[in-house]
């Protein structure tokens, strides 16, 4: 059976978004009414599948996710909805790995989970604080301040790890060179 993603005011005035299954857009707005809601916009949820998609365990930069959270605050404080700023978003990056796993949390989300639900189901790809935060700027409702402080301090960590690679760079090339000297001399 079908479903459909609505947007509803209730009776009370209070705006809400939920997910309804029914045969045709039509009883879909009839089950809406039914609930206490003036449906303003019903749009069916079409469900892809996956060809053959392979799993494999394979993590997400930290810089690219730094640009993704920078990038995810930004829009959410633009007013886009959750759920259209991650299509958005995953239409727009370039790494792969993270478009397959945005393009899942998005269908996650419409089926009906939370953000931080659908992105804990990939876990393994992102640092555990980030899955954490997540869930805390869900429940507080400062999702877009988490996001915020969350791309700077993964922007920070990634800086700080290449400052420390191009730090080790130099005694690697002089124990290299070092030890290419004495096999010399020997």
């Amino acid at each position: 059976m079908p479903k459909f993603l609505y947007n509803g005011i209730h009776k009370s005035g209070i705006m809400q978004s939920g997910l309804v299954e029914a045969d045709s857009k039509k009883n879909a707005a009839e089950a809406i009414y039914k609930m206490g809601y003036f449906p303003q916009k019903i749009t069916e949820v079409i469900e892809k599948k996956k060809k053959g998609e392979i799993e494999l365990n394979y993590k997400i930069k930290t810089s690219d996710l730094a640009i993704f959270c920078s990038q995810f605050s930004v829009v959410l404080k633009a007013g886009v909805p959750i759920l259209k700023a991650i299509d958005i978003l995953a239409s727009q990056t370039d790494n792969k790995k993270l478009k397959l796993v945005l393009t899942d949390v998005y269908e996650k989300i419409q089926t009906g989970s939370s953000v931080s639900q659908a992105f804990n189901e990939h876990a393994r790809r992102f640092p555990e604080i980030f899955i954490s935060m997540l869930e805390t700027g869900e429940i507080s409702g400062n999702m877009e301040l988490v996001l915020e402080r969350m791309g700077i301090s993964l922007t920070k960590e990634h800086k700080l790890s290449q400052k420390v690679k191009s730090a080790m760079m130099y005694p690697m090339v002089l124990s290299i060179v070092a030890v290419a000297v004495v096999i010399f001399l020997l």
